[in-house]
This record gives structure tokens, sequence and C-alpha cells, in this order.
């Protein structure tokens, strides 16, 4: 269950964002994006105490510009954000920690009223804060509008990926797990909870594959890392 914010904090942030097309989040598009934008920031800032208040304090920062970039799939501008979440509207999807790093996924709205879906990381300095590390997601849909439906019919994880960080919305009923591999290696795994689900990586991944399963631990699906079309898995002999 997804849990409002409880914060008071002043607005102070920072991101960056793209256009797109159907986005598959690939270090920045959406988990239920629709199509009016695709996000990807890499920009570090916001010192808090937790997670949460580092990704709050970031977010609630007026928009601004970034400078043009790129990502795989996907158009992003680097060290600006298109919005200006409003803290009330806030709401935690998940929050899940590895180590040092934290991975969270929230739904807000901005002082223009649109709403956002974004996954965010954030990083435990020596001294205990909390520095965000950047986040991939989208929107600009028109609050209160229903999300768009999932593009695809068979289960699909709509990943972005930034820095040691992948994440965003996962399709299907049956999928329970989401798991990303490197060759022979399992690099990270996570449950599924309210639809989402936050890998955190020891480095940056480079190529490999996510894997999504159903309770039972039966593979349903696979897709390439970096995105591509997602593939059936093969049926057994």
């Amino acid at each position: 269950m997804s849990r409002p914010l409880r914060l008071n904090l002043e607005a102070l942030v920072g991101t960056r964002c793209g256009d797109g097309e159907e986005q598959d989040l690939h270090g920045g598009g959406e988990p239920e994006r629709d199509g009016d934008s695709a996000a990807l920031y890499t920009q570090t800032s916001g010192v808090k105490g937790t997670p949460l208040e580092a990704i709050v304090h970031d977010i609630t920062r007026p928009a601004a510009a970034g400078e043009p970039g790129s990502s795989p799939g996907a158009t992003a501008n680097r060290g600006g954000h298109p919005y200006q979440a409003r803290p009330e509207t806030i709401r935690v999807l998940k929050e899940r920690r590895r180590g040092s790093r934290a991975a969270l996924a929230v739904d807000f709205e901005d002082t223009e009223g649109r709403a956002w879906s974004y996954a965010y990381g954030a990083r435990q300095l020596e001294d205990g804060s909390w520095v965000t590390e950047g986040g991939a997601g989208g929107g600009g849909r028109p609050a209160g509008a229903p999300p768009p439906k999932p593009p695809r019919s068979q289960p699909w994880a709509n990943f972005g990926g930034w820095g040691c960080y992948l994440g965003g919305r996962v399709y299907g009923e049956a999928v329970e797990l989401v798991r990303f591999v490197d060759g022979e290696r399992v690099v990270d795994e996570d449950t599924v909870e309210t639809g989402v689900a936050l890998l955190i990586c020891e480095q940056a991944p480079d190529e490999g594959q996510l894997e999504l399963y159903d309770g039972d631990g039966q593979l349903l699906a696979t897709q390439p890392w970096p995105p591509g079309p997602p593939l059936r898995p093969r049926p057994s002999a």
C-alpha cells in the first residue's frame, strides 16, 4: 500500500527530463508514462537525514531547464527538472535499501497540476546523511486523469536505469519477482509491491537481462538490458 508523505519540509529540489516515444524507462522513461514526457536525471543533490527527506528536498525545488543530453532510447535534459512537486501530494509507493544505497518510487503532482511517477536513488554519506543520486520517470498528464493502459499484453517491466539503479512499474498480475542477471550471475532481485520493483546494483549495470517470475518461481518473461523488445521464455522440453 502506498503511503502519503508526512513531512514538513521546505521546498528545494533537482531533476531533469526529456520527451520520448513509448518509453520503456531505459535510463529514463516511466512506469505508466503517458506519452507526454519521459525523463531521467543524474544530478546529485539534496543532502538530508533520510532517503525520503533527501528526495523530497530535491523534487520540491522550482522547475529548471537542463542541458540537452541523451540516453538509450530516450532524450534527456541533464541538470534540470520539469516539475516542482507539491509536498502534500507526494505518495511513497515503495522504499528499498541495500547497503549504503536506497531506492524509492513516488507519485506526486506538481505546482501546475500535472501528475508524475518517478523512481529515485539515494546514497548514505559517512556522516549518516543521505544525498540523492538521480532518478527515472515521467508523466505530465493532468492530475486525476487515469494512467495509460499497459502498452503490452504480456508481463513486462517498464524500467528505467540510472547510475547503480533500475526500477519502475511492473505489468502482469502474476509477476511477483523481478531479477537482473548478468550472464550466469544474479546482480539483484526484488519482489513486486504496489506494482513496483526497485533494483540496486553494486555498480552501474552493463548488459544483462531482466527476468520476471511468478510466486511459484516460474519464469514468465525476459527482457534484454539495455532495453529492447521483450522476449517470451522458451517452453520447457
